[in-house]
């Protein structure tokens, strides 16, 4: 999950706080794509257990937020973890957006990733406190937009 305290992607300023992180190793996954619907699907059950209502899904993953968008990747092999984002989103949130953001404006997301990269197989994830380092990343890009 990721999320920066005042961020400046795409012209547009979201007040935002970090209120939760995580990260994981998925093992034996054929492509890229399948391991982003799946890291939104983790990001989404958490956001719902918080309480959220609403929820702004930003990434740099084009092809996932086209096929949440649309019905193009229904028959595609990710089509059952496709499902289930659309059903998730629609069925425990009052509001959703799914938006494309270039990976600048995706920093702290792709360190959590790095992180999760370094775990052994089958590691346990890492997703009940903000790591410090998240903070360190979130605080930098901070200091990009501001300056």
């Amino acid at each position: 999950m990721d999320a920066a305290a005042r961020r400046h992607c795409q012209n547009k300023l979201w007040e935002e706080g970090v209120i939760a992180s995580g990260y994981g190793k998925l093992d034996n996954i054929g492509e890229a794509f399948h391991t982003d619907i799946i890291a939104c699907l983790q990001a989404l059950n958490q956001a719902a257990d918080l309480g959220i209502q609403k929820v702004i899904l930003e990434m740099d993953a084009a092809m996932v937020v086209h096929a949440v968008n649309s019905s193009d990747f229904d028959l595609y092999s990710a089509g059952g973890l496709i499902w289930e984002l659309k059903d998730m989103l629609a069925n425990n949130f009052t509001s959703y957006v799914v938006v494309h953001n270039p990976r600048s404006c995706n920093l702290a997301a792709h360190s959590l990733a790095a992180q999760g990269a370094c775990l052994i197989s089958g590691a346990t994830p890492v997703h009940d406190s903000i790591q410090s380092c998240t903070c360190v990343v979130v605080a930098n890009d901070l200091a990009s937009v501001y300056k």
